[in-house]
C-alpha cells in the first residue's frame, strides 16, 4: 500500500466517523485546525455552520495563511472537532484546552459535543508530530478533562500475521451541561 492510498484510507475513515455522527454537527460548528478545510462541505451537508479556524505557523499546519478568527473569544459553538491535530499540541496545553472547552469557559456551549480523530500507526509526516495517544491514552485526558458520554474507538484495524494494528483513533465527547 502507498502513502497516497493511506491518506486517502485515512480521509474516507475520518469522513466515515464524521458522518456515523452528523446528529452532533447541527448548529455553529469550530475546526479547529481546520487546514484546507476538508470536511467543511459535508459538516455543511449535515446543517452545521461551520468556521475553520487554523494558524500558518502552528506546528503540522498545511496552510500558508491564517484561517478564521481567534476562536477562545468566538460566540460560543454547538460543536468543536478537531481532525488529525491532537498530535502537534504538547499534552499539557491540549489538557488545558481541553479543560476550558468542557467547563464552557471557552467557545464550546455547556451541553455541546468535541469531536476529534488522531493517528496511531501511521509513518511519522512532519517533524513537529510528537504527541501521538492511544485509544486508552485519548480517553484519560477526556475524562481528566472532565467530558462526559465519551466514546474514543479505533477507526480501522489491519489484521497481520495474528496481530491487530489499530490505524488511527476517533472521539466524541459531550461538554459539562
Amino acid at each position: 500500500m502507498t502513502v497516497t492510498a493511506i491518506r486517502e484510507l485515512e480521509r474516507k475513515t475520518i469522513a466515515g466517523f464524521l458522518t456515523d455522527n452528523r446528529d452532533k454537527f447541527k448548529g455553529q460548528v469550530l475546526d479547529i485546525g481546520c487546514g484546507k478545510q476538508p470536511y467543511r462541505n459535508l459538516i455543511e451537508s449535515f446543517g452545521g455552520t461551520y468556521h475553520g479556524y487554523d494558524r500558518a505557523h502552528h506546528a503540522g499546519s498545511v496552510v500558508t495563511e491564517d484561517v478564521g478568527e481567534y476562536w477562545d473569544i468566538a460566540d460560543e459553538v454547538d460543536t468543536v472537532m478537531m481532525t488529525q491535530v491532537w498530535q502537534y499540541i504538547p499534552p499539557h496545553v491540549l489538557l488545558d484546552m481541553l479543560c476550558k472547552l468542557s467547563s464552557g469557559d471557552w467557545s464550546l456551549k455547556r451541553g455541546g459535543w468535541f469531536v476529534a480523530t488522531g493517528p496511531t500507526n501511521w509513518p511519522v509526516v512532519e517533524a513537529e508530530d510528537l504527541w501521538r495517544q492511544t485509544t486508552t491514552g485519548v480517553l484519560s485526558i477526556l475524562e481528566v478533562a472532565h467530558f462526559v458520554e465519551i466514546t474514543v474507538e479505533p477507526r480501522f484495524t489491519i489484521d497481520y500475521g495474528g496481530e491487530s494494528w489499530s490505524c488511527g483513533w476517533a472521539a466524541t465527547a459531550k461538554a459539562r451541561g
